[in-house]
């Protein structure tokens, strides 16, 4: 087997890794099988765009003036 060694960073805010490897046996019942192709996959979790944001704050100040009214109504 060959030694190689790889390094790096995972990214803040990754939901998911995931290392897979795979191996095969060529024949008989010794040590002759061989790994191959490994990999390392990394899943950041999705970031909302800016409309998600402002929709969100739309429907804040929305309940804020519902809210209003409301205390405006039992006030009267």
């Amino acid at each position: 087997m060959l030694l190689r060694d790889k390094q790096g960073y995972i990214p803040v805010g990754a939901s998911t890794v995931s290392i897979t490897l795979s191996m095969a046996r060529e024949a008989g019942s010794y040590n002759d099988g061989y790994a191959d192709n490994l990999s390392f996959a990394v899943a950041a979790a999705p970031v909302p765009d800016a409309d998600t944001y402002a929709m969100l704050l739309d429907g804040l100040a929305l309940l804020g003036v519902v809210a209003k009214r409301k205390q405006r109504k039992v006030q009267a």
